[in-house]
């Protein structure tokens, strides 16, 4: 594959090729794989004659996958999310600010008299997934979310937590404890004293309750975070603003600076006390932690490690399009938190470039600690910057099973277990990773269902389109609606 192949992904998806498909597959489905697979991520990068800037500005794009192995078809479906940012975007403007493109492209004096003025949070959920009380929703990094038909793809109301948290972040990955039955996440109040909020919400309910504040001087851009039976494992890369910050820069991204000589740090929250420890080790950047576990006095977590913030700048859609964005390498990295000393080990897992671990999420907030990941990893030889297979990794011996097809780049391997968390005592590698794949040679795109112990190919679906690249998703399981897949 040619270094600048993965472009293709990069392209604006013509909302006139919107589709409901049956497709046939190619080999054979698992007979117990007979749920929905959704997957989210950018599908329109232009508003108003004008390019957005960043990769995380494009528009919302989900896309369906609902698997029948008794006929062998797969029923697929691809709609924008009809969210208030896309219907201004078809009247041509832009009616809130995107991560790294303004409202209305508006800079300068402009730009800061518009934020002052406090723009209305963007809708734009193009990142993952989450069930609030009875209805999925499509999310991102902004407390807006949008209702979503999982049959249809037919968008609902944009809505927020009515429970009286004032946030002005929350994270799209939201972590789940089938144990506790509960959701827990991170969000962030930006103001003269801002703070993260840790909060739960129960199964089935939409009010949130406050686990713990914690003030912060300077915060950080934060994606995801990690859970355990006790605690909730919070990584502050040194990619930091202030309110000042954030009220006069003329984009969300333009207000974070890169603080190497803060170093990395950590909140680990006791999830029923609230209690708060603190420690710190040197810079680097994360976007997905994979899993973490309880051993003894410490708390272990595992996550991909960026080298600096060319890992958020690096992604603007100018610098991709050019085919030589010069990302730094994410490295899976252990990391182990010694609570009562206040100390941090580290120690590299898999030496290559990779992205977007994955493992058996509905096992990983348990007691005992994950055995293997899954992750899209980046071939040294020729240089490709964006993944070309998929790995699996088992952690205790080292052992590495592998996947690829020349000249295609694979998405997020969501692993999918054979039987539910809450049917079983423990982790599980029975089950397959599903893994959307542009080809660009041949102008589409493809679902490849692998089998995750071998990562052999089990069956593989073809679409009649190429989508643009995606960033993760979740499975639909039947009879099982607070399963997550994804955390």
């Amino acid at each position: 594959m040619s270094h600048d192949d993965y472009r293709a992904g990069l392209r604006t998806f013509p909302e006139a090729r919107e589709t409901h498909v049956t497709l046939d597959v190619e080999g054979t489905l698992p007979p117990w794989l007979d749920g929905t697979l959704l997957r989210n991520g950018p599908g329109r990068f232009a508003v108003g004659g004008r390019d957005l800037r960043h990769w995380f500005d494009g528009l919302a794009l989900p896309r369906r996958y609902g698997f029948d192995p008794v006929s062998g078809t797969v029923d697929h479906r691809v709609r924008y999310l009809r969210s208030e940012t896309y219907r201004g975007a078809r009247e041509g403007r832009l009616v809130s600010d995107q991560f790294a493109t303004p409202a209305g492209f508006a800079t300068g004096l402009r730009g800061r008299l518009r934020r002052l003025a406090g723009v209305t949070l963007t809708d734009n959920a193009a990142v993952s997934f989450a069930r609030v009380g009875k209805r999925l929703a499509a999310v991102t990094e902004t407390p807006r979310m949008v209702a979503l038909d999982p049959e249809t793809l037919d968008a609902g109301e944009t809505f927020s937590h009515d429970d009286g948290i004032d946030l002005t972040g929350s994270l799209a990955h939201v972590g789940h404890d089938p144990v506790r039955g509960e959701s827990v996440n991170l969000g962030v109040r930006y103001g003269r004293e801002s703070e993260y909020v840790l909060t739960r919400r129960p199964d089935g309910a939409r009010a949130r309750e406050v686990v713990a504040r914690v003030g912060v001087d300077r915060p950080s851009y934060v994606h995801s975070f990690a859970l355990t039976p006790r605690y909730a494992v919070v990584t502050l890369s040194p990619f930091v603003t202030r309110p000042r910050d954030l009220l006069l820069a003329p984009t969300f991204l333009d207000a974070f600076s890169w603080r190497p000589e803060r170093g990395t740090r950590f909140l680990v929250v006791d999830r029923e006390t609230g209690e708060v420890t603190r420690l710190r080790t040197g810079p680097f950047l994360v976007f997905h932690h994979a899993a973490a576990f309880e051993d003894g006095d410490a708390v272990v977590v595992d996550l991909v490690a960026h080298p600096d913030h060319r890992a958020v700048t690096g992604l603007s859609l100018a610098s991709l399009r050019s085919g030589t964005p010069g990302l730094p390498a994410g490295r899976l990295r252990r990391l182990r938190l010694d609570l009562d000393a206040r100390t941090v080990e580290s120690t590299t897992l898999h030496e290559g470039a990779v992205e977007f671990p994955t493992l058996d999420y509905g096992a990983a907030v348990g007691p005992g600690r994950h055995g293997w990941v899954a992750l899209a990893a980046t071939d040294p030889d020729p240089p490709v910057e964006l993944p070309t297979r998929v790995d699996r990794l088992d952690l205790s011996t080292g052992d590495r099973r592998s996947w690829s097809q020349p000249g295609t780049c694979p998405g997020e391997p969501l692993f999918v277990p054979r039987v539910p968390a809450s049917e079983r005592a423990g982790e599980t590698r029975e089950g397959v990773l599903l893994v959307e794949l542009l080809d660009p040679g041949a102008d589409r795109t493809a679902l490849v269902v692998l089998d995750a112990p071998t990562c052999d190919r089990l069956a593989r679906v073809d679409l009649p389109h190429a989508l643009p690249l995606g960033f993760h998703g979740q499975y639909l399981r039947p009879g099982h609606p607070h399963e997550r897949t994804m955390a």
